[in-house]
């Protein structure tokens, strides 16, 4: 009986001095916990730059939509660890393993490589996907209206180091190529074309199917190229009767097209041909502007050949006056503007002007026509130095060529003698 109960006292005796060791640990647990909060307080604070949005999609899909790329994301944590948070220590998700093509709002899951908790808004994104379509299409060759051979040159339809490739992009796109186009510019070719040319993918109407791929992305062409036996391109040279030119006017500029044509023939027959061919003459009498006109060609005596195309020439001339320069001397100032109880007295009583412009026009200017007025008005009693202006008939005369020498004159006012005050 004995031995049992110091077996019993032993046992409460541990007991209770395991209770009072636990006892002593969560107090001990306790205050360190309080203290590191003090130490290191739990806040709640947004993350200074918004996290990409990392979409996880099975193999063979595709966001072809994405409501957002980013999000803001708030973290609660103590303030050592949002001190030292940066944007890889958080990862936002949207999974979308296992959804085939379609639209879906997706809950947004966030992880932290640092002890904490995370929140993003939004909690959910909408987005978008596709499967990628892969499918072969047929290269074709295009030739722009505008970078054709010219009629003399002839070629053979264009062939391609692969006559077809692979094009690659979501299925909606994919699906509405029909070819891959290469675009071919012949206006300087003359012989035979071989060149890497890149290929872009068109639907049915011409028009570029944009966000698709296309492997390869070039292939080499070749078009061969030769000269027709039938054609022969010459040269056009406009004839102009300069010498019917009105007296006083000058041919300052001349343009024509086309500058070539082709005629039509064997080779042997236009081998002797003429060159460069001329136009009907042009008679410049009356002309005092520039003007355009359409002539045609004529041939040498007995040449006569079918012209391909039009066989007008377009020209046009420039017809522009000589430029003249006259002088005319004293030519009166006028003073004009002043008031009546005021007179005036100009240091001149004329002037030199010198003009220039079209010689017709210079040569019929008379002097008696020309004006100069020394304005005047608004002024008192005084010694100004004014600048004199010369006034012509209406003209086509340009005011830049109209000189006055001098250029300032001297001009002194003074009260009207009947209005001079009492000495």
């Amino acid at each position: 009986m004995t031995q049992r109960a110091d077996n019993n006292t032993l046992n409460r005796l541990i007991v209770s001095n395991l209770l009072w060791f636990f006892a002593a640990f969560a107090l001990a647990f306790f205050v360190w916990v309080l203290a590191s909060t003090q130490a290191d307080p739990v806040s709640e604070q947004r993350f200074r730059t918004r996290i990409p949005v990392n979409v996880e999609l099975d193999d063979g899909m595709t966001v072809v939509e994405q409501q957002t790329n980013s999000v803001w994301v708030t973290v609660r944590a103590q303030a050592s660890v949002q001190d030292n948070l940066t944007a890889e220590d958080i990862i936002v998700s949207a999974d979308l393993t296992g959804y085939g093509p379609g639209t879906y709002t997706i809950e947004l899951e966030t992880g932290l490589a640092r002890r904490g908790h995370a929140d993003t808004q939004p909690k959910q994104i909408t987005l978008t996907i596709e499967e990628i379509r892969v499918q072969q299409v047929q290269v074709i060759a295009e030739i722009a209206p505008d970078r054709t051979l010219p009629p003399n040159f002839i070629s053979q339809p264009a062939s391609f180091s692969e006559s077809q490739v692979t094009v690659r992009g979501v299925s909606s796109r994919v699906q509405q190529v029909v070819a891959a186009r290469a675009l071919l510019d012949l206006r300087d070719q003359r012989d035979t074309l071989r060149d890497n040319v890149r290929l872009v993918p068109v639907n049915a109407d011409g028009d570029i199917v944009p966000e698709v791929d296309v492997e390869p992305q070039f292939v080499e062409v070749t078009v061969e190229i030769r000269q027709r036996d039938d054609l022969r391109e010459v040269s056009v040279s406009p004839s102009i009767a300069t010498g019917t030119l009105p007296e006083g006017y000058t041919l300052s500029a001349i343009s024509y097209e086309p500058q070539t044509v082709f005629l039509i023939g064997s080779r042997d027959e236009l081998s002797g041909v003429s060159t460069p061919l001329r136009t009907t003459e042009i008679d410049l009498s009356g002309r005092s502007q520039p003007f355009e006109i359409s002539v045609p060609i004529v041939f040498a005596t007995g040449e006569v050949f079918p012209i391909l195309g039009d066989a007008n020439v377009t020209v046009f001339l420039e017809v522009m006056p000589q430029t003249d320069t006259r002088q005319f001397d004293n030519i009166p100032i006028e003073l004009v503007g002043l008031d009546d109880d005021l007179q005036a007295q100009a240091s001149l009583e004329g002037v030199v002007v010198l003009v220039t412009g079209p010689a017709p026009l210079v040569r019929d200017l008379q002097a008696e026509s020309i004006r100069v007025i020394v304005d005047i008005g608004d002024l008192g009693a005084g010694i100004y130095d004014l600048t004199p202006r010369a006034i012509l008939p209406q003209t086509q005369i340009d005011p830049s060529g109209i000189t006055v020498n001098p250029a300032t004159i001297t001009v002194t006012i003074t009260p009207a003698e009947g209005d001079q005050p009492s000495p």
